[in-house]
C-alpha cells in the first residue's frame, strides 16, 4: 500500500475487514483479536459494540481499537458527547492508556476517533491520577470527505513504524497543526488575489508586515477602488469568505441539488469547483460567483433554481450575499488564482459545528474564520488585537454564565457549576436533585440573560456562551428543536459591536453557520445589522456632541420666556424637536421585527424606517447642543456691555453653535455610512438598558497605549471615563465601560494584561474596582500566538458585597488546566490599607503581613529624599524630528565641547558604587526631551538601576560624587536639605536584603523573568525604620568600608559587611527572628 492507495481506502464506505488493513498498515505493532470481541452496551443507539485488538507503541502505552455500529438515523454530531463516554471509560492509564474507534452507520461517511486523558507526573515520574475530562480527535471519513489530511498524517504515522508514541499519535490528530496549516496557505491564496489588484504583496520587513510593490497595479484599483489599497483589501477578503461559507454549505449538501427533488442534503459537495470547471474561467467571478452570490440572497426563486447549473441553492437571507455594485461584480481574475485557491479548499474537510476544547473534529470548522480574521488583519497587532485561545475563552464564558445562574438562584449549591461545566443534571431519580427541582427557574435565566462584547473581535466570547446556554437548554429539555433554541438564543441574548467591521463581519458569519448545523432543510438566516453591530464602543459622541440621549415626546421641556427686571424678555422661547412618545419603544419594536424579516422589499422598508429613526435621534441631540449652547449665550447678556474674558467665553460658545451646522451634516453623511467612528448604546440596545444593563459583558479588549493615539480622540477619553490617568492602555477603559453598561448584580469577565495589577497609572481604575473585584487569574506569558503578553483573567461582580477576592497564578512554565487550579483568598482590606491599592495575588498571608508591618511606619523615602528620572534625550512632542532622533544628533563617541557631559550605561551601576567608565558623550541644554535638574548628576547621590535582576530581583544602586550624567536606565536620589538621614545611609538601606524583600514582594510581578524594574514610584513608597544616632554612625561606618574596599577592588568580597547592616536593620525595623527567617529565605 502506498499514500494514493490509502487515501483511497479510506474514501470508501466503512467495512470491517477494509479497516482492519488500514490500520495493520499504520500501525505495524497492532495486535487484532482472530475474533472481535462483543461487548455489552444498554445504550438504545448503539447496533454492535466490538474490540478488534490494541495497539501497542514504543512508549510502553497501549491504545484499545474498537468498532461501534450505529443504528440507523442516528446523528453522531448531536450524540458526540454521550457516544464518548462509551469508549473513555476504558481508558484506566494503567491498561488503556487511550481509544481508537470507528462509529459507523447507515450514512456514506463513517468517524474514526482518538480519545486521550491527560496524565501528569510528580517529581519522582510516578503517575498521578487525575479526574480530566478526556479529549476527543475526530477524522470524518468517507465518500464525500477529502480525506487528504487524513492521508498524509496516517502516512507519517505509517513511515515512522516501531518508533512511534502516544504524542505521535497526538499530533497525527492535531486541530491546532492543521489550523495553521490551512491559515498560512489561505493568506498565500489571498495575497495572490490582493497582489492582482494592487500590485503589492505584504510580506515581513524587520518583523514588522509592510506592503511591498511587486508589479503595476490592475486597472480596478484606480476604477473601482479609487486607488485605496485596503478598500481592495476588504473586497478580497469577503470575496474569499463567501466562497468559504459555500464550503459550509457544500458540506450540508445544500449546494446543487437535483431539480426533481424538493429534498435537500443530496447536493454536489463540490459545487463551486464543480461549476469553475464548467465555466469561462477567466470570468469565472463576474459571470459566475456574482450571480451565485445574486441566488443566494434571492428568495422566492422558482422551484428555488439557480439559472447557471439548472440545479437547486437556497435562499439564504442574512446579508452575506447582498448585491455588490456593478463596478464590483464586473471584476474578474485570472483562472488560475480560482482554481488554485478551489484546489486548496478541496484539501480539507470542512466541518460547521465548532469544536469545543474536549472534542475536536479533524477539519476546518467556523472558528478557523476568526483565525483567518484576526490575522488577516495586518495592522491587528498594532490595534492590540489577539486571538484567545478556546481553552480559556471556554472557561470565562462558563464561569460567566455559573455566576450569573448562582446571583439568581435560591439556596445554590455545586450542583450549578457541574452541570454547567459538564451538562450532566446528575442522579434524576434523587428527589433532592438540585438541577431538576430549579430546572423550570433555570431555563426562565437562560431565556432571558442578556450577554455582550464590547470589543467582539470575530465572535470568540458570545459564540463561546451560545453553546453552552444552547447544551444546557437542550440537556434539560432534548425534545426542543435545535435550530430554534439557537435562533432564540441569539436573538434574545447576544449583543455585541467592534470597530472594525470585517470583525462584525465574520461574527455574523460565525453565528449563521452555528444556526444550520442542525438543520435539515434550508431556513432563511436572521438579520444581525441591529445585533452584532459596527461603532467605537468608546464614543457615544462625535466631536464633542454628546449622542446618548433618547427623545421622549412627553419628557420633552420646552422653555418659557424669561422676564428681566424692566419687564423685556430676556430670553427667546427654546424649543427642541418633538419626538413622539414612545421614541424608543417603536425603534425597538422595528429593530425586533427586521431579525427575521427574509423578504429583500419589506427589509428595505423597515431599514429605512429604522434609519430614519436614527436621523431623528442626531437631530434631537443637536439640538439638545445647541439649546444649551444659546441658553449660555443669552444668559451673558447683552454682548456689548461684556468684559473681554467674558466676551471671550461667548465668543467661544459663538463659534461653537456655529460650527454644530457642518457637524450636523458629518453626521448624517457619517450615519449612512458602512462604518462608525462612535456606537449608539443607548438607541440600539434600549430594551437593554431599560432593564438595568447586561447581565454579562465579556471581552478581550484591544491592548493599546494611550500615547499612541491622537490627541483629541486622548482627550474624549480623558472626558467620559473618569478613570483615564496618565499612561494607561485602552483595555482599562474597556474596563470601564463594562462597569458602566452592566446592571446592579452583572457579571463582568475579562481577559487583559497584568498591568491593571500594579502599575501606578491604574491606580483609579483598582480603586473603581476594588469592590467588586470577584477573581484573578495570572495566566503564563505565551498564551497568544506569536507575541508575549503578561495577562490576567479578571472577573467582576457588580455591586459585590464580598470583602475576599479569589486570586491564583500560574507559573510560566505551567500548562493551563482550569480543572485544578488553586485560589488564594485575599482580604480586600489588605490591598485597601496600600495607598496605591495593588492587587497583589502573588504572595501569601505570612508575607502579606510582615509587608503590613514595615509599611506601618509613617516614614517614607519620599519625606527624606529628593529624586530625578534619568534625562529622556529626545522626544518627537517637543518637536524633535524623525531624522534628528534617529541620527541620535545630541549624542557624540568624544567630548565635543564643554556642552557635552559624560554618559554611562546602566551596567556601569553596581551595588554600592558607580563604575566611572563613560559609554558616550551628550550635549546637555534646555533643546533635550527632558534634560532634568542638573545637580542631580553632580552632588554626592545614589544612582539606582531601574533594571532589577537575578532569581533574587536584586537591586543596583550606587554612590558617586563624580559628574557622571545618564539616560532612564535609572533615577537619582539626594537628600532633601532639612534631612536628618544621610546619602551613604540611604545606600545601605536600598542595597538591603530587607528592602529587596519589600519591593520584591510588594511590587513585583516575580514570576517575570526580564525586564523587571524598580520604579521611581515604588523607590519613594520605601518604609524607613527609626534610626538611632548610634545606629546611624555604625551603618555608615560598615558603608566606608565598603565603598574603600569596593574603590581598590570593584569585585572585592563585601558579604559579611553586608550581613552586618542587614543585622541591624532587621533590629530598627522590629522584625522577629520568625521574621527575619522569612526575609532571608525569600531574597
Amino acid at each position: 500500500m502506498n499514500k494514493a492507495l490509502l487515501k483511497q481506502k479510506l474514501s470508501q464506505h466503512y467495512n470491517t475487514d477494509n479497516w482492519k488493513e488500514i490500520l495493520e498498515y499504520i500501525f505495524p505493532n497492532v495486535a487484532l483479536f482472530q475474533i472481535p470481541q462483543d461487548i455489552l452496551v444498554t445504550n438504545e443507539k448503539v447496533k454492535t459494540f466490538r474490540q478488534l485488538g490494541n495497539v501497542r507503541l514504543n512508549d510502553g502505552k497501549t491504545l484499545a481499537v474498537f468498532d461501534i455500529q450505529l443504528k440507523d438515523n442516528v446523528d453522531i454530531a448531536r450524540n458526540r458527547v454521550e457516544l464518548r463516554n462509551l469508549t473513555t471509560k476504558y481508558i484506566d492509564q494503567e491498561a488503556t492508556h487511550g481509544v481508537l474507534a470507528v462509529f459507523a452507520s447507515d450514512s456514506e461517511d463513517y468517524r474514526f476517533t482518538f480519545t486521550a486523558q491527560e496524565t501528569e507526573f510528580d517529581e519522582n515520574m510516578q503517575l498521578v491520577t487525575k479526574q480530566t475530562e478526556p479529549k476527543r480527535y475526530t477524522y470524518v471519513l468517507g465518500p464525500n470527505e477529502s480525506c487528504q489530511t487524513a492521508s498524509d498524517r496516517f502516512f507519517k504515522l505509517h513511515e515512522q513504524k516501531n518508533t512511534v508514541e502516544l504524542e505521535n499519535v497526538v499530533d497525527a490528530f492535531s486541530v491546532e497543526k492543521l489550523n495553521k496549516e490551512f491559515f498560512n496557505k489561505y493568506k498565500e491564496h489571498y495575497e495572490d488575489f490582493v497582489q492582482f489588484i494592487t500590485g503589492k504583496r505584504f510580506k515581513k520587513v524587520s518583523g514588522k508586515w509592510k506592503e511591498v510593490e511587486i508589479h503595476e497595479p490592475s486597472g480596478y484599483l484606480e476604477t473601482v477602488f479609487e486607488n485605496d489599497n485596503k478598500q481592495a483589501r476588504d473586497f478580497v477578503k469577503k470575496l474569499i469568505g463567501r466562497m468559504v461559507f459555500v464550503q459550509f454549505l457544500q458540506k450540508k449538501g445544500w449546494m446543487g441539488c437535483s431539480v426533481d427533488s424538493s429534498e435537500w442534503g443530496n447536493g454536489d459537495h463540490t459545487f463551486c469547483k464543480s461549476l469553475f470547471e464548467s465555466a469561462n474561467q477567466d470570468q469565472f467571478h463576474s459571470n459566475y460567483l456574482a450571480h451565485l452570490f445574486d441566488a443566494l440572497n434571492t428568495s422566492n426563486r422558482e422551484n428555488d433554481v439557480f439559472d447557471l447549473t439548472q440545479t437547486r441553492v437556497p435562499y439564504l437571507n442574512g446579508g452575506l450575499f447582498e448585491a455588490d455594485s456593478e463596478a464590483i461584480r464586473q471584476i474578474d481574475f485570472p483562472g488560475s488564482h480560482f482554481e488554485s485557491l478551489l484546489n486548496f479548499f478541496g484539501e480539507y474537510n470542512f466541518t460547521i459545528d465548532e469544536n469545543d476544547p474536549n472534542d475536536h473534529e479533524v477539519g476546518i470548522d467556523p472558528e478557523m474564520l476568526g483565525h483567518i480574521f484576526e490575522n488577516l488583519l495586518e495592522d491587528n497587532k498594532d490595534k492590540g488585537a489577539f486571538y484567545t485561545p478556546k481553552p480559556i475563552v471556554q472557561y470565562m464564558c462558563q464561569e460567566s454564565l455559573i455566576q450569573y445562574l448562582k446571583t439568581h438562584l435560591e439556596n445554590e449549591t455545586t450542583d450549578i457549576e457541574n452541570f454547567i461545566r459538564t451538562f450532566d443534571k446528575g442522579d434524576e431519580s434523587d428527589p433532592n436533585n438540585y438541577i431538576l427541582q430549579n430546572d423550570k427557574r433555570i431555563k426562565e435565566l437562560l431565556d432571558r440573560v442578556k450577554i455582550c462584547d464590547p470589543a467582539i473581535g470575530s465572535g470568540a466570547f458570545p459564540m463561546g456562551l451560545l453553546q453552552i446556554i444552547f447544551r444546557a437548554k437542550m440537556s434539560l429539555d432534548w425534545t426542543l428543536d435545535p435550530a430554534e433554541v439557537k435562533r432564540g438564543i441569539i436573538q434574545n441574548s447576544i449583543y455585541g459591536v467592534d470597530i472594525e467591521k470585517g470583525a462584525v463581519d465574520i461574527a455574523r458569519l460565525r453565528f449563521w453557520l452555528s444556526l444550520i448545523v442542525y438543520e435539515k432543510a434550508p431556513q432563511p438566516l436572521p438579520n444581525l445589522d441591529y445585533k452584532i453591530m459596527q461603532g467605537d464602543s468608546l464614543l457615544e459622541s462625535f466631536e464633542g456632541v454628546d449622542l446618548s440621549q433618547i427623545g421622549q415626546g412627553d419628557d420633552l421641556t420646552i422653555f418659557e420666556p424669561e422676564i428681566d427686571l424692566f419687564g423685556n424678555i430676556k430670553e427667546e422661547q427654546l424649543s427642541v424637536t418633538q419626538t413622539k412618545s414612545g421614541f424608543k419603544e417603536e425603534i425597538q419594536s422595528l429593530i425586533d421585527a427586521y431579525f427575521t424579516l427574509t423578504e429583500i422589499d419589506e427589509k428595505q422598508q423597515v431599514k429605512s424606517k429604522i434609519n430614519a429613526k436614527i436621523h431623528e435621534h442626531i437631530d434631537f441631540n443637536l439640538e439638545l447642543q445647541e439649546l444649551q449652547l444659546q441658553r449660555f449665550i443669552n444668559n451673558a447678556g447683552n454682548p456689548q456691555n461684556l468684559k473681554p474674558k467674558a466676551k471671550k467665553k461667548v465668543d467661544k460658545w459663538l463659534n461653537e453653535l456655529d460650527g454644530l451646522k457642518s457637524k450636523r451634516q458629518n453626521l448624517h453623511t457619517l450615519q449612512d455610512q458602512e462604518e462608525k467612528p462612535y456606537f449608539l448604546w443607548n438607541l440600539f440596545f434600549a430594551d437593554v438598558f431599560k432593564d438595568g444593563g447586561f447581565d454579562i459583558v465579556i471581552a478581550n479588549p484591544p491592548y493599546v497605549d494611550i500615547k499612541g493615539l491622537s490627541n483629541d480622540y486622548t482627550k474624549i477619553l480623558f472626558t467620559n471615563f473618569q478613570t483615564s490617568q496618565n499612561r494607561i492602555n485602552l483595555y482599562s477603559i474597556f474596563i470601564e465601560l463594562s462597569t458602566i453598561i452592566t446592571k446592579h448584580n452583572g457579571f463582568i469577565a475579562f481577559i487583559n494584561p497584568n498591568s491593571i495589577l500594579m502599575n501606578s497609572s491604574y491606580l483609579k481604575i483598582r480603586s473603581h474596582l476594588i469592590n467588586d473585584i470577584a477573581k484573578i487569574i495570572k495566566l503564563p506569558d505565551n498564551i497568544f500566538t506569536n507575541a508575549v503578553v503578561e495577562t490576567i483573567l479578571l472577573f467582576i461582580k457588580k455591586s459585590s458585597m464580598s470583602n475576599s477576592v479569589l486570586g491564583a497564578y500560574y507559573l510560566n512554565k505551567d500548562k493551563i488546566n482550569f480543572n485544578h487550579i488553586v485560589f488564594k483568598n485575599f482580604n480586600k482590606d489588605d490591598w485597601k490599607d496600600d495607598d496605591s491599592i495593588r492587587y497583589n495575588i502573588f504572595i501569601d498571608d505570612i508575607k502579606q503581613k510582615l509587608l503590613n508591618k514595615m509599611g506601618s511606619t509613617d516614614s517614607k523615602f519620599n519625606q527624606y529624599f529628593n529624586f530625578s528620572l534619568g534625562i529622556t534625550p529626545y522626544d518627537k512632542y517637543k518637536g524633535h524630528s524623525k531624522e534628528l532622533i534617529e541620527e541620535r544628533q545630541f549624542h557624540a563617541p568624544i567630548k565635543i565641547n564643554k556642552l557635552y557631559k559624560p554618559i554611562i550605561a546602566g551596567k556601569r551601576v553596581k551595588k554600592y558604587i558607580i563604575e566611572n567608565k563613560i559609554d558616550e558623550y551628550l550635549k546637555y541644554g534646555d533643546w533635550l526631551g527632558s534634560p532634568r535638574k542638573e545637580k542631580f548628576f553632580i552632588v554626592p547621590r545614589v544612582i539606582v538601576r531601574q533594571i532589577v535582576s537575578g532569581k533574587d530581583m536584586s537591586i543596583y544602586a550606587g554612590y558617586t560624587t563624580l559628574p557622571l550624567y545618564h539616560t532612564q536606565i535609572g533615577f537619582s536620589i539626594i537628600p532633601k536639605n532639612d534631612s536628618n538621614i544621610s546619602v551613604k545611609l540611604l545606600l545601605a538601606l536600598i542595597n538591603s536584603s530587607i528592602i529587596r524583600f519589600y519591593h520584591k514582594f510588594k511590587f513585583l510581578d516575580f514570576e517575570k523573568k526580564t525586564f523587571q524594574k524598580l520604579l521611581i514610584e515604588n523607590c519613594k513608597q520605601f518604609p524607613l525604620p527609626i534610626f538611632t544616632k548610634t545606629s546611624k554612625k555604625k551603618i555608615v561606618l560598615i558603608i566606608d568600608q565598603i565603598l574603600t574596599l569596593k574603590k581598590n577592588n570593584p569585585q572585592a568580597e563585601t558579604t559579611a559587611l553586608e550581613v552586618e547592616i542587614d543585622q541591624l536593620l532587621y533590629k530598627l525595623y522590629g522584625l522577629t527572628d520568625e521574621e527575619i527567617q522569612i526575609v532571608e529565605e525569600s531574597v
